[in-house]
């Protein structure tokens, strides 16, 4: 596993609040106190926390200094969002399939992940129930995987389904 330890710190933050939206957004808002110890140093962009078991990778960190105290507030998203760090080339072909699981695995297959300094690309499995469908995903313009599978025109917005998100693995089944 990509994560078999706590990693390098257990925080006490002085508030933890976990946004999680119907196929949408799911994210955190947490506080956590300028501390003697410096854990509050290891909250750092692109820095992976571990909310209620699930993980998520810190996108804003703003500090609030009060003299030799205060506290950190990090706005992290769902790691799943991570792959919106890939992308589906411009392609005059859509995306075609006639089950939510033959859309996932051509989403999938299209997705180019550039690595970047400091990018961590970590392998997503997408599972689909839908079945008896007619999906064509446009992606002439370029399209995130993200996008391709939330967005205006996306899987889900051509098939319903549920989004369900367990670290490295989700699913987008009937309701």
């Amino acid at each position: 596993s990509v994560f078999a330890t706590n990693g390098l710190a257990i925080l006490t933050p002085t508030s933890c609040e976990v946004q999680d939206t119907l196929n949408g957004m799911r994210c955190v808002q947490m506080v956590h106190p300028i501390d003697s110890e410096g854990k509050w140093k290891l909250l750092t962009i692109s820095s992976i926390l571990k909310v209620n078991g699930q993980l998520y990778t810190i996108k804003r960190v703003m500090p609030d200094f009060v003299g030799a105290s205060g506290s950190v507030t990090v706005y992290a998203e769902d790691i799943w969002y991570q792959q919106a760090d890939g992308w589906l080339f411009p392609d005059d072909q859509p995306i075609t399939a006639t089950t939510g699981q033959s859309a996932l695995n051509g989403i999938t297959f299209r997705t180019d992940y550039q690595y970047r300094q400091g990018s961590f690309i970590y392998a997503f499995q997408g599972t689909s129930d839908i079945t008896d469908v007619s999906i064509s995903i446009d992606i002439a313009d370029g399209r995130t995987p993200i996008d391709a599978i939330l967005g205006s025109g996306g899987l889900v917005d051509q098939i319903g389904g549920e989004l369900h998100r367990d670290n490295f693995s989700f699913s987008i089944n009937q309701r």
